[in-house]
Protein backbone atom coordinates (compact mmCIF):
# COMPACT_ATOMS: atom_id res chain seq x y z
CA UNK A 1 0.00 0.00 0.00
CA UNK A 2 1.25 3.56 -0.74
CA UNK A 3 -1.06 5.92 0.62
CA UNK A 4 -0.20 9.14 0.21
CA UNK A 5 -1.69 11.96 2.63
CA UNK A 6 -1.50 15.32 2.83
CA UNK A 7 2.12 15.90 3.21
CA UNK A 8 5.34 14.91 0.87
CA UNK A 9 5.81 12.27 -1.35
CA UNK A 10 5.66 8.37 0.03
CA UNK A 11 8.33 6.01 -0.57
CA UNK A 12 7.59 4.58 -3.72
CA UNK A 13 5.92 5.34 -7.02
CA UNK A 14 2.09 4.97 -7.71
CA UNK A 15 0.95 7.34 -4.52
CA UNK A 16 -2.39 6.95 -4.06
CA UNK A 17 -5.12 9.25 -2.18
CA UNK A 18 -6.54 8.00 1.13
CA UNK A 19 -9.30 5.79 0.75
CA UNK A 20 -11.01 8.16 3.58
CA UNK A 21 -10.80 11.25 4.43
CA UNK A 22 -11.02 13.28 8.01
CA UNK A 23 -9.04 11.85 11.91
CA UNK A 24 -9.52 9.44 13.09
CA UNK A 25 -9.29 6.51 11.13
CA UNK A 26 -7.72 3.09 10.78
CA UNK A 27 -6.44 1.28 7.79
CA UNK A 28 -6.20 -2.34 7.55
CA UNK A 29 -4.39 -4.55 4.71
CA UNK A 30 -3.99 -8.23 4.26
CA UNK A 31 -1.59 -10.08 1.45
CA UNK A 32 1.05 -12.46 0.98
CA UNK A 33 4.99 -12.62 0.23
CA UNK A 34 7.02 -14.40 -1.71
CA UNK A 35 10.40 -15.67 0.24
CA UNK A 36 13.04 -15.81 -2.62
CA UNK A 37 15.27 -17.36 -0.16
CA UNK A 38 15.87 -18.37 2.98
CA UNK A 39 16.85 -16.05 5.68
CA UNK A 40 16.39 -12.97 7.93
CA UNK A 41 14.21 -9.98 6.21
CA UNK A 42 13.39 -6.28 7.51
CA UNK A 43 10.46 -5.12 7.36
CA UNK A 44 8.74 -1.57 7.63
CA UNK A 45 6.30 0.90 7.42
CA UNK A 46 5.89 4.57 7.52
CA UNK A 47 2.72 5.92 9.44
CA UNK A 48 1.37 8.70 11.28
CA UNK A 49 0.38 8.00 14.27
CA UNK A 50 1.75 4.10 14.76
CA UNK A 51 0.92 1.02 13.22
CA UNK A 52 1.80 -2.93 13.11
CA UNK A 53 3.09 -5.43 11.20
CA UNK A 54 2.24 -9.13 11.73
CA UNK A 55 3.36 -11.96 9.57
CA UNK A 56 1.35 -15.38 10.09
CA UNK A 57 0.06 -13.40 12.99
CA UNK A 58 3.02 -13.10 14.68
CA UNK A 59 4.11 -9.52 15.83
CA UNK A 60 7.15 -7.76 13.76
CA UNK A 61 6.94 -4.61 13.88
CA UNK A 62 4.36 -2.73 16.28
CA UNK A 63 4.93 1.20 16.90
CA UNK A 64 1.24 2.57 19.41
CA UNK A 65 3.01 5.92 19.82
CA UNK A 66 1.13 9.45 18.41
CA UNK A 67 3.48 11.10 16.11
CA UNK A 68 3.89 12.72 12.64
CA UNK A 69 4.90 10.97 9.39
CA UNK A 70 7.72 8.72 10.39
CA UNK A 71 9.36 5.27 9.34
CA UNK A 72 9.56 1.86 11.67
CA UNK A 73 11.17 -1.14 11.09
CA UNK A 74 10.81 -4.87 12.20
CA UNK A 75 12.79 -7.69 12.09
CA UNK A 76 10.93 -11.04 11.13
CA UNK A 77 12.24 -14.33 12.22
CA UNK A 78 14.10 -16.74 9.54
CA UNK A 79 11.91 -17.79 7.39
CA UNK A 80 12.53 -21.10 5.39
CA UNK A 81 11.96 -21.30 1.43
CA UNK A 82 9.70 -24.49 1.18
Amino acid sequence: MNYLGDNGDGHYGGNSPLPISGEPYALKATGSIQIPTAGAYTFGLSSDDGGRIKIDGTPVMIDDSNHGVADHVGYGQPFRRD
